[in-house]
């Protein structure tokens, strides 16, 4: 991106686990299904 000469910022979400919800990795993902907010995020009870 940088060779591109594109526009690279920051924005800040929050602290990981309140806003924030991992990198991405397996582990992550196992950890956010088991919160509320991912159910929120899928619709599902």
């Amino acid at each position: 991106m940088i060779d591109n000469q594109a526009k690279i910022t920051i924005f800040n979400v929050g602290k990981e686990y309140y806003g924030m919800y991992g990198m991405g990795i397996p582990s992550d993902l196992e950890k956010f299904i088991l919160l509320p907010v991912s159910k929120k995020i899928t619709n599902k009870k």
